[in-house]
């Protein structure tokens, strides 16, 4: 198994990057560095491309981490062993990584206005392109409070950090 992967996607403004192929297991290709996250917490993960050597492309359609921490990125077509140790330029699709950072920022906002103002707890979430939920456990909801948590929202949580 490869070593674990250093992780290059906590850094917002990495959405391209040079690695080294670690390892290949059919469609999926591991690296030893990565711009691409694996998803979690709700999140889903990123997806791109990436340009292998002798200019072709490949779509990478999910991205995982295993239980050693080393990030496979899955293609739709089978890859050949002899790409080990070659270097790829990975990309990430920008545009669904925007998106999925807006939705994340803005559920991290309400969750905090949620404990802090109402003391209701984050039970789970989703975050999606088009659609994202966060659910609560929250005593004395009604859908009454909705319009003032737009407004806090909206507000940027005056006071929230994190």
């Amino acid at each position: 198994m490869p070593p674990p992967t250093i992780n290059l996607y906590r850094d917002d403004h990495c959405l391209e990057a040079d690695a080294q192929v670690m390892a290949i297991q059919e469609n999926a290709f591991a690296c030893d560095r990565t711009c691409f996250y694996p998803g979690g917490g709700g999140q889903p993960p990123d997806e791109g491309r990436a340009m292998l050597s002798g200019g072709h492309v490949v779509e990478i359609v999910s991205v995982h981490d295993d239980a050693e921490g080393c990030i496979w990125h899955t293609t739709q077509e089978t890859l050949s062993p002899s790409l080990t140790g070659t270097t790829v330029r990975l990309a990430v699709n920008r545009e669904k990584r925007a998106l999925l950072s807006r939705y994340h920022t803005v559920l991290h906002i309400l969750n905090t206005i949620a404990l802090r103002d109402y003391t209701a707890w984050i039970t789970g979430a989703q975050i999606g392109t088009g659609y994202s939920r966060i659910d609560f456990k929250w005593d004395g909801f009604t859908p009454a409070l909705c319009g003032e948590l737009e407004v806090k929202v909206n507000a940027g949580g005056a006071g929230v950090s994190g």
